[in-house]
């Protein structure tokens, strides 16, 4: 029998950057670019978590925390997972 994967959540990082690209390009019809993900890190009012299976990227999600609301803007998970 084989153990449930490993998840772990984690705040996005610039090197972790090129993998979501493969993935938004894989989710969406009109992907985010390197420079949008980028704008993300700087974004006083963004939270940007990449989530991990068995140490490998599965998907992220973003927000923006506004006045105590949260705006999602962005969401994908790899196809395969």
């Amino acid at each position: 029998m084989t153990g449930a994967p490993v998840l772990e959540a984690a705040a996005l990082r610039e090197e972790d950057i090129p993998e979501l690209l493969l993935i938004e390009a894989e989710a969406n019809p009109v992907p985010w670019s390197d420079g949008m993900f980028r704008q993300e890190l700087a974004n006083p009012l963004g939270k940007f978590y990449v989530y991990r299976e068995d140490g490998a990227v599965a998907g992220y999600a973003g927000f923006w925390d506004m006045a105590g609301h949260g705006h999602i803007s962005n969401l994908a998970v790899e196809k395969s997972r």
